[in-house]
């Protein structure tokens, strides 16, 4: 074997070792920067849910959550593509019977109404979509989209996935 092919070799080893090195430090990177959202999602759980005011999509106003229920709640944003995703999963399972259609509740991240509403229409979203403003998302601390709560009965925060 000639000296250039040999060079050529242990070139593109070099090149693929080194994008091995920089995949596994992104990926260790994003790692660490999601532990603390994690963390916060860990910590929530066992709190009591609300009170939160919130708007219909009509416009009026209603406090959050419904008493003695079992509720999901999605913050999300029509921005959002795994926002996106979520709800189309969880209309699904609405859909399939899974779940009930009151069980499921969407609290947008405050967008116009108009968007929300053209979102909901475009995509035949059925679940209650109320508009929020910070206030749901700064009681919660909800610091990325979308962020789901699982509510049990008695108003406490079961579980939380975020992201």
């Amino acid at each position: 074997m000639s000296e250039a092919p040999r060079i050529e070799k242990k070139k593109q080893a070099i090149v693929s070792k080194l994008f091995d090195i920089v995949f596994l430090m992104i990926l260790v990177g994003l790692i660490v920067r999601q532990i603390p959202i994690w963390w916060q999602a860990y910590e929530k759980q066992g709190l009591v849910f609300g009170p939160v005011e919130v708007k219909t999509i009509s416009g009026e106003s209603i406090v959050l959550p419904e008493i003695n229920k079992k509720v999901i709640y999605v913050f999300w944003a029509t921005w959002c593509v795994p926002c996106q995703r979520q709800i189309q999963l969880l209309q699904k399972g609405v859909d399939a019977g899974d779940m009930s259609l009151d069980q499921v509740k969407l609290i947008n991240l405050g967008e116009e109404r108009e968007l929300v509403v053209e979102y909901i229409n475009n995509h035949q979203v059925k679940m209650a979509t109320y508009l929020s403003e910070a206030d749901a998302w700064r009681k919660f601390d909800v610091v990325a989209t979308p962020t789901i709560l699982f509510i049990g009965k008695e108003s406490k925060i079961e579980y939380v996935t975020t992201g």
